[in-house]
């Protein structure tokens, strides 16, 4: 139960404050193994007002560090010198 609580109380606090206009490079999967249909469109909504933020899309599962962490290595790499 506090488990359960922790995170509800996390959640209430990200919500509460204003997203933070950070550099970003989420590096997103095709949706197929969240259940959600529009899982794409919502990462790239969430990134929509912030100043310096990419989603890169990859054709693979929701767990991308296990499918495309070469793709991810490298994004990481270049990613902090660009902004």
């Amino acid at each position: 139960m506090l488990k359960y609580k922790t995170k509800c109380n996390t959640l209430t606090e990200i919500d509460r404050n204003p997203k933070p206009d950070i550099p970003m490079l989420m590096f997103v999967s095709d949706g197929h193994e969240t259940g959600v249909e529009n899982w794409i469109d919502i990462q790239s909504d969430y990134i929509s007002d912030l100043t310096n933020a990419e989603v890169i899309e990859l054709d693979c599962g929701h767990y991308v560090h296990h499918f495309r962490e070469h793709l991810q290595s490298m994004g990481n790499k270049k990613f902090p010198k660009i902004y």
